[in-house]
């Protein structure tokens, strides 16, 4: 009793003791909230906008049944490229709050995609507007009515329904019937107003050179001179690009309602080109090098730009010609074509079905198969050969023959015939004869799977080759329909020189 007393003060002094050494810790858990980060807010990232059929006011007397789906198609034709709005107070979604710490990161974005919807077969009344956006999770819905009056006038209301906020506006137009499409067209920028009502931002830019491609934050909208007008008052990553000039990327921050004029001067690159002639025989073919035509034969050293390409001469009547060409610096290149007279895709169509629908490549497929279903008796085979095998390892391993023998030498020295003892004798011979032949069926068996597996190998070294020919068939005849042929190892002088680097 005085152990078991002594035992229990022990372990309450080392309860204490642990206790006291974990406030001095500095892994102590009450000082976790000290070491944690600030809290962050994610917010909405996209909005969707459904637009529906219009309706025909009642107590109109022309019907034009098209504007029923004519004026929303117009109106998300007009949206197509407007893909974000501008939003102060964008919805947070997810808010993440810190333990002791009042920071909190704002990593709100003031664009938001706008995603278009169009359910043009599908009208409604701007009552149902907020229902019908609720079932297709739209926050922004557009309806509308038109009434056709006399003097050829159109009018149209068109009814803006924010599920966000609950709001309704109401856009009236009066166009003519006849031009009412291109009218919409025209006053599009009022409806994009309307949908991101706190303000837009204009950006127009002038380059150096015509026709540079503008992307802005990754969607292309135009080439220079650009002017955009529905952009929204953030910051934009801004790409420009064109071919021969040096892509420029850079950041630009738009202001509300106001707009903003660039100049930009693009740097030319400074290629390496080489040269090229092209003759044909008629001669007047226009000469494509790339997607980029050169002009028509015979031309004489036109500069290119250095590098494998493909050459594409055309004339009408005649069948295209395409040659791969590997353009050196500073060298001249000559390509001489004997044109085919005949159509350029019935041509290639026919070349390239050498028997009644199947091409080169076809029979190159086909012959890759087959050496997979060989591959496959192959391996049925060495399963099957195993399966034999083991047959022999289940058969009973006892020497019948010996102790028939033994029991033979024994019956002779004691000159007994008895009936037992023969029968004896009869059941090991027997056993002796069936355990021989299960062993002879099953080497039977084994041998013909062999000579199976020996089929299935030269059969799939066979199809292989097939299919490596038929391939390169396809390739090196000139049924290519898009003939850039690329340059391979197997060049003589490329194989020359190889081989005799090797050697030595």
């Amino acid at each position: 009793m005085f152990l078991k007393n002594k035992f229990y003060k022990l372990i309450q002094i080392f309860l204490l003791l642990g206790f006291f050494f974990s406030l001095f810790s500095k892994d102590s858990p009450l000082l976790y909230l000290d070491i944690t980060s600030a809290g962050f807010i994610q917010q909405e990232t996209k909005r969707v906008l459904c637009i529906y059929g219009f309706r025909r006011e009642e107590n109109s007397e022309l019907e034009l049944n098209y504007l029923e789906n004519g004026i929303p198609e117009i109106l998300y034709s007009n949206l197509r490229d407007f893909d974000f709005i501008y939003e102060p107070n964008p919805i947070p979604e997810v808010i993440v709050f810190p333990f002791n710490s009042k920071e909190i990161k704002n990593q709100l974005s003031r664009s938001i995609f706008l995603e278009k919807k169009l359910f043009s077969n599908q009208s409604i009344e701007p009552e149902e507007a907020m229902l019908e956006g609720a079932k297709q999770n739209c926050e922004y819905v557009i309806s509308g009515k038109y009434l056709p009056t006399k003097n050829d006038k159109l009018k149209i209301r068109i009814f803006i329904t924010n599920r966000i906020n609950g709001n309704m506006q109401v856009l009236e137009k009066e166009t003519s019937i006849r031009r009412a499409f291109q009218e919409l067209t025209e006053n599009s920028l009022e409806l994009k107003r309307a949908l991101s009502p706190k303000g837009l931002s204009e950006l127009q830019i002038d380059t150096n050179e015509k026709d540079v491609k503008v992307i802005i934050d990754g969607i292309y909208y135009g080439n220079t001179p650009f002017t955009k007008k529905d952009l929204t008052p953030d910051q934009h990553k801004i790409t420009l690009e064109k071919d021969q000039f040096e892509t420029l990327q850079f950041s630009v921050t738009l202001d509300i309602g106001k707009s903003k004029n660039l100049k930009i001067k693009l740097k030319q690159i400074q290629e390496e080109i080489g040269y090229l002639n092209v003759n044909s025989n008629p001669q007047g073919a226009e000469v494509f090098f790339g997607n980029k035509l050169l002009g028509v034969t015979p031309l004489v050293k036109v500069p290119v730009k250095v590098g494998n390409n493909r050459v594409r001469i055309s004339l009408e009547n005649y069948v295209d010609e395409f040659r791969g060409v590997d353009i050196k610096k500073e060298e001249v290149m000559s390509l001489n074509v004997q044109l085919k007279e005949g159509e350029t895709k019935e041509y290639y169509k026919k070349r390239f079905h050498v028997f009644q629908d199947y091409t080169y490549f076809d029979f190159s497929l086909y012959s890759l198969y087959g050496s997979l279903i060989f591959y496959t008796t192959y391996m049925y085979s060495w399963h099957r050969i195993g399966k034999e095998k083991d047959k022999l390892y289940a058969i009973a391993s006892f020497n019948e023959l010996n102790t028939f023998n033994q029991i033979q030498v024994l019956t002779e020295k004691i000159n007994t015939n008895s009936p037992a003892l023969l029968d004896y004798q009869v059941s090991i011979l027997g056993g002796f004869l069936y355990q021989q032949l299960q062993v002879n069926k099953t080497e039977r068996n084994v041998n013909f799977y062999k000579t199976i597996q020996n089929i299935s190998v030269l059969g799939a070294i066979g199809m292989l080759s097939s299919s490596i020919i038929f391939y390169n068939l396809g390739i090196n005849s000139d049924a290519m329909e898009f003939g850039y042929l690329p340059k391979t190892f197997w060049s003589t002088e490329e194989f020359y020189f190889s081989v005799r680097f090797s050697w030595n």
